[in-house]
């Protein structure tokens, strides 16, 4: 009896981890169509599901051929979130620690990244080799992301939007 008991006690507490655990936000790289050779444009990073969240470490691929770093804005309830751009392969980390756990409303964008658009499309792919970009609760306890790809969707810049199909008119 006493061996059933402690099952049950331990099948208990499991569950009871599992339905407390916490996902990390949807973080979603902007995608941008419109962009002029010479010009600058920013692209935004929002997120949905961001609660209580205390660390941030994200990375950030482009194509340096098609895009040139300009700058990087984040949002005040990030003070001190740190951006380091390597030019030359196309990555942007991004990391925040915070002393509290920090909500922030669906779609909210947490930073933006402003690139001058050269020519061509560039994808703005996450990477992702198990640590690269990951989120934290306010506990410093990481939060799930798999699958990855469920949790950090990819943008995109170029200069052309969607095609257009026009339909033909016909008279006799």
């Amino acid at each position: 009896m006493k061996k059933i008991n402690l099952v049950f006690l331990s099948l208990l507490c499991f569950l009871s981890l599992f339905v407390h655990s916490q996902n990390a936000p949807v973080t979603t790289a902007g995608i941008v169509t419109n962009a002029v050779p010479g010009n600058d444009v920013v692209v935004p990073v929002t997120v949905n599901g961001f609660n209580d969240i205390g660390t941030i470490a994200l990375t950030l691929d482009y194509n340096p051929a098609v895009l040139t770093y300009v700058s990087e804005t984040h949002d005040p309830l990030f003070p001190d979130m740190s951006f380091t751009i390597n030019a030359i392969t196309g990555r942007s980390t991004v990391s925040w620690f915070g002393t509290t756990g920090v909500t922030v409303a669906d779609g909210t964008p947490i930073f933006s990244l402003t690139f001058t658009y050269i020519s061509g499309s560039s994808n703005l792919s996450w990477f992702d080799n198990g640590g690269s970009c990951e989120y934290a609760g306010e506990d410093a306890i990481s939060l799930n992301d798999s699958p990855t790809s469920t949790y950090y969707i990819d943008g995109h810049v170029s200069n052309r939007a969607a095609p257009v199909t026009f339909a033909p008119t016909l008279s006799n």
